[in-house]
Order: structure tokens, then C-alpha cells, then sequence
């Protein structure tokens, strides 16, 4: 009989773990699928292009103006944007004191 308690409670501490870890990683995921969203449109400036970056009609996406280039918003603050383009991976624009985005870099 002690045997079957002490299987019992072990279970019960794994099951409990197990029940923490899930919650933890839903939470974690939450806050990731919260798409970052452009309220209005900007001002890019690349190193090959200058143009203005949209919102697109899906959440957290946006694209370029003149070509129909798209890309999901990684971050997006008051100085500074990082763009996941679809076909050119990862790039940051910073916001300069004319309130055009420079591209910065890739990630």
C-alpha cells in the first residue's frame, strides 16, 4: 500500500510540472502571437530604395509602397523598425531627426 501511495504522489509532482511548464509556455506564446501593427505609414529610406513602407490589410504585416514588396513587423518602436521581408530576410530602419526610417543593417 505504501508502495501505491508513494507512485501516486511522485505522479502527482510530475503531473503538477508538467501542468507548470505548459502554462509557462502558453503564456510565453501569447505575447507572441500579438501582432505588432503600423498605425500609419512611414517614410524608408535603403540603401537601393527609398519609398513608403504600409500597413497591410493582414495584422502585423506591411509593404512596400511602389513594388508590393512584403514583410511581417518583427518590432516596431519610436525610433526604430526591424522588417522580416518575405524574399530579403531581416532588416532595421532607424528613425533619423527628418522622421525617415534609415536602414541601419540586417539582423
Amino acid at each position: 500500500m505504501n508502495r501505491i501511495i508513494s507512485f501516486l504522489i511522485v505522479l502527482f509532482i510530475l503531473n503538477s510540472g508538467i501542468l507548470y511548464y505548459t502554462h509557462q509556455l502558453d503564456m510565453l506564446n501569447k505575447d507572441a502571437l500579438v501582432p505588432i501593427v503600423l498605425s500609419q505609414p512611414i517614410q524608408a529610406k535603403h540603401t537601393v530604395w527609398e519609398d513608403i513602407i504600409l500597413p497591410d490589410t493582414e495584422k502585423g504585416r506591411v509593404y512596400r509602397k511602389k513594388n508590393n514588396t512584403k514583410g511581417t513587423l518583427i518590432d516596431l518602436t519610436e525610433n526604430q523598425i526591424v522588417i522580416d521581408w518575405d524574399k530579403w530576410g531581416i532588416e532595421i530602419f532607424e528613425k533619423s531627426s527628418d522622421n525617415v526610417y534609415h536602414f541601419i543593417g540586417k539582423e
